[in-house]
């Protein structure tokens, strides 16, 4: 193979890193965007707001790593929701779907879909206990 071939298939870091930063401001604005909606429309006594933004910030941030650690960052991801949502802040993080392209991303189709069903689970078990939680009726 010669040079001028590898440079059209090796991808430009720039750019992927570029696609990245954008996507991770993206979901970083949608999920601020819904911790506020639901900090404001909450009963008292919420805890430290400032601490949910920074949780849902972090886990739009480990889209950073999707395209190296897919599956670490889908669980990573999943683990900040389970501690927003035991911190007691309400609603539904809307970091999951994020996890789940993580996962979407994988090679390993057996591991792909069993590791999905695990963190819905999780996710939905999780969001069903107190102190935060939410009803799916």
């Amino acid at each position: 193979m010669n040079i001028a071939a590898r440079k059209v298939r090796t991808p430009n870091r720039v750019a992927q890193l570029r696609a990245d930063l954008g996507l991770v401001a993206a979901m970083a604005l949608v999920v601020s965007a819904g911790v506020a909606f639901e900090v404001a429309g909450a009963t008292p006594p919420v805890p430290w707001p400032p601490g949910a933004y920074l949780l849902g910030v972090g886990a739009s941030s480990v889209l950073l790593i999707r395209r190296t650690r897919p599956v670490e960052g889908g669980i990573t991801i999943v683990v900040l929701v389970v501690v927003y949502h035991f911190l007691g802040y309400p609603g539904a993080a809307l970091a999951l779907f994020a996890a789940l392209y993580f996962i979407a991303a994988t090679d390993l189709a057996m591991g792909r879909f069993l590791t999905g069903i695990a963190l819905i689970l999780a996710w939905q078990v999780t969001t069903s206990l107190p102190p935060a939680s939410v009803h799916w009726y």
